[in-house]
């Protein structure tokens, strides 16, 4: 496990008392400063006058006056705001999906086990002296920066990642970026390119194939997805993926298994995917054959490189943002 810094101060949003007093003491055990706010009111004014003085708050969503998000919402426009992570219900993921495109750093759904809650946290955390993540990988202009941050804040959250982009931006360097900030670094990262496999190939390609599966399959061989492993599978231009494989890769999301070409055996998928492409994929038109369901399920924490940003560094955009 990830050892959490020294002296670190949080702040916990929680009205449960007793998952309060839970996560509190274990905090303290771990040697952090906790302090500790039963409504979303009480907060808001606390963390107002000195928003400096935490390095993360974790903040439930559902509060008795406030909701979290309401929450966030108003200390978000304070110079100096501390990273904000949530805790959810099941019935919030997309809320908490939501929060994090606006800038939360992460989210954990309840129950969770307190191993990777104290790992999220130490990720989360504003760093007092260094950060893991080299704030200048990607270019030493404001708005790769910037990417680089967004990037960072997505890294130790499993949820999809879609970079989009024009040709030459750097979609492929930013994918290797956020896996190698992610806790995944040490797993592997195969990259993809949807685009110059042949479409009669892809699928023995990404999904490999059993011995005699077809003519000149003379033993197994083992795809993409199961290469991955533990790491990132990086699906680089995937708006040129054929309809029918967009079908198997909707259920490998879905449900987090594949079978080879010609197998009959389930195959578990344990890696994180990012995908890229250059296309506009959520616009209907006559060349866009991309399924909205397949979209959806990539496109949950969307990273868009202008092109600006990607030769020269002076823009940068994300989807979203409050109004």
């Amino acid at each position: 496990m990830q050892m959490l810094p020294d002296l670190a101060r949080i702040g916990l949003v929680e009205d449960d008392p007793i998952m309060g007093e839970s996560i509190v003491q274990r905090l303290e055990l771990e040697g952090w400063c906790v302090t500790w706010w039963k409504s979303g009111n009480e907060a808001i004014a606390a963390i107002e006058t000195q928003p400096l003085t935490l390095d993360l708050v974790i903040c439930d969503i559902q509060l008795p006056d406030v909701s979290g998000e309401a929450v966030f919402q108003s200390l978000s426009k304070l110079s100096g705001t501390p990273p904000f992570m949530f805790i959810t219900g099941y019935g919030e993921i997309d809320q908490a999906v939501r929060l994090m495109r606006y800038g939360a750093v992460d989210f954990m759904t309840k129950p969770f086990a307190m191993d990777d809650f104290l790992r999220r946290i130490s990720s989360g955390c504003r760093p007092h002296h260094s950060s893991a993540a080299d704030p200048t990988a990607l270019g030493i202009s404001s708005a790769m920066q910037a990417v680089a941050s967004i990037l960072s804040r997505y890294a130790n959250n499993d949820l999809p990642v879609l970079i989009t982009g024009e040709t030459g931006v750097g979609k492929e360097v930013a994918a290797r970026f956020l896996h190698d900030v992610s806790h995944r670094a040490n797993e592997p990262f195969v990259a993809v390119n949807c685009a110059a496999i042949p479409a009669e190939l892809m699928e023995s390609e990404l999904f490999g194939h059993e011995k005699g599966a077809f003519t000149g399959a003379t033993q197994r061989h083992l795809g993409y997805a199961e290469r991955a492993g533990k790491g990132t599978l990086f699906l680089d231009e995937i708006g040129d993926m054929s309809a029918g494989l967009q079908a198997k890769l909707l259920r490998l999301i879905e449900q987090r298994t594949f079978t080879r070409v010609g197998g009959e055996a389930t195959v578990h998928f344990n890696a994180r995917i990012v995908s890229a492409t250059h296309r506009i994929l959520n616009v209907k038109s006559p060349s866009n054959h991309f399924r909205d369901d397949l979209y959806f399920r990539i496109s949950v924490l969307p990273v868009e490189i202008s092109p600006i940003a990607g030769t020269r560094g002076r823009h940068h955009r994300i989807d979203g943002s409050f109004p």
